[in-house]
């Protein structure tokens, strides 16, 4: 016991002398980044950062810059701020640097003080410290949807420009963000122009190794989070063995593979990044034979990203997540999963529009609040109706300026590059 002791204690100090050198650490790298913003701006430097190493729409607008050759001929130099540096794309000029500041990070600090432009769609690195006149700080957002409070932020450095789909979410922009109207442009999401893009060598590989082709209907789930590994955002009301809504218990999940099984249908589920694990109590001997289930590193694996995926479904089963508004792009059915809605508006709360919380008048697709609803409502994709299309026709162009997939092109235009 004394021995057990003795470990316990020397792994303590261990541990806290490691955590008070960290913080000495950070503290030198924050002078050195003061010490970098003596050095002139670089007008060739670009930063890059994501939700998720290398991907969403600040990747999406980066690979139209690579794919446009303006990484080549010493136009252009990219950085990305990453969780990860095993990481390799095939593009020239770009360097990629630890996104969180640990320990000793010269090279972090000094691509913060000296880049021209700082593109990201979720951490603004910049938000807290002393930031450059020259610099410009580009919010693309992940996604504008219906959730969320208000949550105006506590950053000393805001966007210099923000993009967003339509004119419908500047009010939430607004509302959100505290972002005033002149900043905000509707040019669209990068991620969005893959929605119309023909398929590359990595999508044809995907659907032909879960055979895509021999499904009558693809369905695609992608739920947003309720409970999650991050208690800061958890919404502990949520009671479902599956992590999913209406479909709560396994063998609800067995009836719905059997009913795709029998109408020759698939159903991809995604899951949120910050969902806890879905499914993680599979009922002992299932297997399911018309799921697929994909994490974000089961689609980088395969060389592709997000939205690539999105473009094989026939019909999105979603429910107040961002991902609605852009696959009305596709003009394809969607059917929403709202039973616990008054809980999740009580909770974490809905956007509002217009002076009003009623957001479900910007669903153009099935109201699912039970299991009956939830299978009529498969019933009538799988039978090819599409009531809503009228609704979602009437709504696109509020909620998108530009539904043509040139996004990347508009940005790249407003930014002057």
């Amino acid at each position: 016991m004394s021995n057990l002791l003795q470990k316990i204690m020397k792994r303590g100090v261990k541990d806290s002398l490691r955590a008070a050198l960290n913080k000495i650490a950070v503290k030198i790298s924050g002078l050195v980044y003061r010490i970098f913003l003596l050095f002139p701006v670089n007008p060739n430097l670009i930063a890059f950062e994501s939700e998720g190493d290398l991907s969403d729409n600040a990747f999406a607008l980066y690979e139209y810059l690579a794919k446009n050759n303006y990484f080549t001929k010493g136009k252009y130099q990219a950085v990305w701020f990453v969780d990860s540096l095993e990481h390799s794309v095939p593009y020239p000029n770009t360097c990629f640097v630890h996104k969180a500041a640990r320990g000793f990070c010269f090279r972090r600090a000094y691509y913060l003080a000296t880049c021209k432009y700082f593109i990201y769609d979720h951490c603004n690195l910049l938000a807290n410290v002393k930031k450059r006149k020259e610099c410009m700080i580009i919010y693309l957002c992940h996604g504008v949807g219906f959730k969320g409070k208000k949550a105006a932020g506590h950053e000393i450095n805001k966007a210099d420009k923000y993009f967003t789909t339509g004119r419908l979410f500047h009010s939430w922009s607004k509302l959100l963000f505290n972002y005033d109207e002149s900043i905000i442009s509707d040019a669209g999401y990068p991620r969005n122009d893959y929605l119309f893009m023909p398929l590359n060598d990595s999508q044809r590989a995907f659907a032909s190794e879960f055979a895509f082709s021999s499904y009558k209907k693809i369905f695609l789930w992608m739920p947003t989070f309720r409970r999650s590994w991050s208690h800061r955002i958890d919404e502990s009301y949520f009671d479902s063995q599956t992590g999913l809504p209406i479909i709560s218990d396994f063998d609800s999940l067995d009836v719905f593979n059997n009913y795709l099984a029998d109408n020759n249908a698939l159903c991809i589920f995604k899951m949120h990044h910050l969902q806890a694990d879905l499914f993680s109590q599979v009922k002992p001997g299932m297997s399911y034979s018309n799921f697929i289930f994909l994490q974000d590193s089961d689609i980088q694996k395969r060389n592709l990203q997000l939205y690539q995926i999105i473009s094989f479904a026939d019909c999105l089963i979603t429910d107040y997540s961002s991902i609605s508004v852009d696959f009305y792009l596709l003009d394809r059915p969607v059917i929403f999963t709202i039973d616990d809605y008054e809980e999740y508006k009580a909770s974490r709360g809905l956007a509002v529009y217009d002076g009003s919380d009623d957001v479900i008048r910007f669903f153009a697709g099935h109201l699912c609040r039970d299991k009956d609803e939830f299978f009529a409502a498969l019933d009538d994709v799988n039978r090819g109706n599409d009531r809503f299309r009228d609704k979602r026709h009437s709504l696109l162009s509020s909620m998108h300026a530009h539904p043509d997939g040139n996004s990347c092109r508009r940005i790249v235009s407003e930014l002057g590059l």
